[in-house]
């Protein structure tokens, strides 16, 4: 029988329309995070040594509402998924900051979100790509080919673009490639994870919605 494919995942990308003053706004809440010491130590601002509640900032939550008719075309039109039984909601939010220097960040996944993002606000020529990489547990796709296919890739790069939005299921591996030498500037840019709960009543994705939690006051 002919070989399928099967389990494809996704990305989602989409290069938005913000409106001057929300992205202002946004530009002027990541700038005030750049701390000189930690750029020094860290060669940029991600997750690991940013503050993650950064929706909480009004300037930041501004924007987000702005891009909610993006989150519907990528969750409801395309995904399908029924908003009448899934919850999705913004529970981490962080700034991502790299100034004028070479550095890739370590391939990673988001542990417990459903979806991650990020969007490109300020991106200066020659930034590093964003890269996605396939699960490297199966060893068939190890092995040497006589020709390359769709099969054959395990890797997928987008590029980093001002006003742009990748969206992606948070277990899929990735991390910034190197920035091209002599590339100065700003790449600034906010990440944010999605959390999904469904109605476990009729679905068993996603963790339950927060109607059935008990906590246990420990």
């Amino acid at each position: 029988m002919p070989i399928e494919a099967w389990f494809p995942t996704f990305v989602y990308f989409e290069d938005v329309e913000l409106s001057d003053a929300i992205k202002e706004g946004a530009l002027e809440a990541v700038r005030e995070q750049i701390d000189p010491e930690t750029m020094a130590n860290h060669t940029g601002i991600t997750a690991s040594c940013a503050r993650n509640d950064f929706h909480q900032d009004p300037r930041i939550a501004a924007l987000l509402d702005e891009l909610h008719p993006v989150f519907r075309r990528c969750f409801v039109d395309e995904m399908q998924i029924d908003p009448s039984q899934v919850r999705c909601s913004i529970g981490r939010c962080w700034p991502v900051v790299q100034i004028s220097n070479g550095s890739s960040g370590i391939k990673h996944h988001h542990r417990g979100a459903t979806f991650s993002a990020v969007l490109y606000l300020r991106v200066p020529e020659g930034a590093g790509n964003l890269e996605f990489y396939k699960d490297s547990r199966f060893l068939s796709d190890a092995l040497p080919k006589t020709e390359l296919n769709l099969l054959s890739f395990q890797t997928a790069r987008y590029s980093a673009k001002e006003n742009r939005i990748l969206i992606f299921p948070s277990e899929l591996e990735h991390r910034r490639s190197s920035n091209t030498e002599g590339s100065e500037g700003e790449r600034l840019a906010i990440a944010f994870d999605f959390y999904a709960s469904s109605e476990i009543s009729h679905f068993e994705a996603g963790i339950p919605h927060s109607d059935y939690h008990k906590n246990l006051n420990l």
